[in-house]
């Protein structure tokens, strides 16, 4: 069967299951009418709006940690439905959809500094596969699926994306990099910008899965901007001249190259000499989990007392890939995000990094999307057949939490987005850093040691002496709750700089 239509240059063939015939890719297996390809039937699934770039990113792909600033006055409106559909999930056979999901952190209102250089580079997983192993598909009936979310949606909220073939929309079935049944989304158009768009999310993790899970010598000549796959697809879903018999065409293609990549190991081969996960696709799928499980309740994060210890915002993935980075979380590890909101920091430090990742959030509504959150990322990453760190939400007060406490103690990076937070707050927060392990990071919005503090002997017990503090830049597109950039602070649990005041205390008594 022919991959696609793309002429390549013969001096780079393709190895294995895939040649090059007559300036085309194939797969390296017995001739099988092109037709075959054009004549697929498909079903298409619900709509994914995953932006491909920055500026959609920052809309529609807001990781929360409720974030406590003084600013936050109101919490920016629903994150755009990213590519999220809320696919069917099917064992048959049947032609698919991707969505478009490059979306990146927004441009930088402020100079980037080179602390903050490596917001997009990939975090290295040390000490671990991020290929998921098995063949057990349970679970799949409770993803939501493309389909299932255009489903539970009002039909005045989309229009059918190829009006000309049929008055009721047309679906499909998207083959994903593992062996769970292939997610079903329907073929509709948002009437509204900010919500769900199946073919966005169609197509952006067809790109997402070819960028991926193949080899840049089968890769490039199929993300060509001419004739590749997402290319074809975008054009068969032109609204001025959309094909769905084109676009249908062109899942089959796709789900067939996927399929025959899975059965001959090419993907599991690429996957174990991978040792990092690409903002991008991290972005594609936490913006799926969050589009189907958080969107549609939006409102609800928005009933909370203003002035209040309890507000909400999110730290958005640059940001969190870039602490992440800063404080070398990793594999085997500990995180714990105080003040998690809907959980996406808790999540993607888990996808990240693979390390056991907890979360605690007092207001019920974000506690509640976040463990809707949790179940669909559970099965969601299996889908993409990759291997994410435990992970554990929590509904409660983390001030009164004694599971937290215990936590705390092995914990090695702490996140408390506390820049709301009242005075008294941040004491008690200082309290439980007593505990904390030698080395342990501690990442804050605002500073938990004042610029002026000095270690005295009036105030030798202080837990701010243990505190070594290094500050931080965020820029435009970081946070949830405004454009502009800011500072945060990495805190080191420290005692070092104590124990050499005691010994200058100590011997100038003798």
């Amino acid at each position: 069967m022919v991959l696609m239509n793309t002429k390549v240059d013969k001096s780079k063939q393709t190895k294995g299951k895939y040649v090059v015939r007559n300036g085309k890719i194939v797969l390296n297996r017995p001739h099988q009418p092109s037709a075959q390809t054009s004549s697929a039937p498909v079903s298409v699934p619900r709509k994914t709006s995953l932006p491909a770039h920055p500026s959609s990113a920052t809309d529609k792909h807001k990781c929360n940690t409720p974030a406590k600033s003084a600013s936050l006055s109101a919490p920016s409106a629903k994150r755009k439905a990213s590519s999220p559909a809320t696919p069917h999930f099917d064992d048959d056979d049947g032609s698919s959809s991707d969505s478009d999901n490059d979306s990146q952190a927004g441009s930088r209102k402020r100079q980037k500094s080179s602390s903050h250089s490596s917001l997009e580079p990939e975090v290295q997983l040390k000490g671990r596969s991020i290929r998921r192993k098995g063949t057990d598909t349970s679970g799949a009936d409770r993803m939501m699926s493309g389909a299932k979310l255009v489903a539970s949606m009002s039909a005045s909220k989309f229009s059918n994306a190829f009006p000309d073939d049929s008055d009721s929309p047309a679906s499909i079935k998207l083959q994903y990099p593992s062996n769970m049944p292939r997610e079903r989304f329907t073929l509709v158009i948002p009437r509204e910008s900010d919500e769900y768009a199946p073919l966005d999310d169609i197509i952006t993790t067809v790109e997402q899965i070819l960028r991926f899970y193949f080899p840049s010598e089968i890769s490039e000549p199929l993300l060509d901007d001419s004739n590749g796959i997402p290319r074809r697809l975008k054009r068969a879903a032109n609204p001025g001249k959309p094909s769905l018999a084109n676009f249908k065409a062109t899942i089959a293609e796709f789900n067939d190259l996927v399929s025959t990549a899975l059965a001959d190991g090419t993907i599991a081969k690429v996957l174990d000499a991978k040792r990092s996960i690409p903002l991008a696709l991290i972005q594609r799928i936490l913006d799926q989990v969050y589009s189907r499980r958080v969107s549609s309740n939006v409102r609800e994060l928005k009933q909370y007392e203003n002035g209040g210890n309890n507000v909400y915002g999110e730290l958005l993935p640059p940001l969190v890939t870039a602490i992440l980075q800063q404080t070398g979380l990793t594999y085997g590890q500990v995180f714990v995000d105080l003040g998690s909101g809907v959980g996406n920091v808790v999540l993607q430090a888990a996808l990240e990094t693979g390390a056991k990742s907890w979360g605690v959030e007092e207001m019920a509504n974000p506690a509640r999307a976040a463990e809707r959150q949790s179940e669909e990322f559970l099965q969601r990453t299996r889908l993409w057949g990759l291997n994410a760190g435990s992970i554990k939400l929590l509904h409660s007060d983390f001030t009164q939490s004694p599971e937290i406490d215990n936590v705390l103690k092995h914990a090695d990076v702490v996140l408390i987005n506390n820049q709301a937070f009242s005075p008294e707050l941040n004491d008690k927060l200082l309290l439980k850093f007593l505990d904390l392990k030698e080395g342990c990071k501690i990442v804050s919005l605002k500073s938990f040691v004042p610029t002026s503090h000095r270690i005295a002997q009036h105030t030798i017990h202080d837990v701010r002496n243990t505190l070594r503090v290094e500050p931080k830049e965020y820029f435009s597109g970081s946070v949830s709750w405004t454009d502009a950039g800011g500072e945060y602070f990495i805190a080191t649990k420290d005692r070092s700089a104590l124990e050499e005041f005691m010994n200058q205390l100590n011997k100038a008594k003798r």
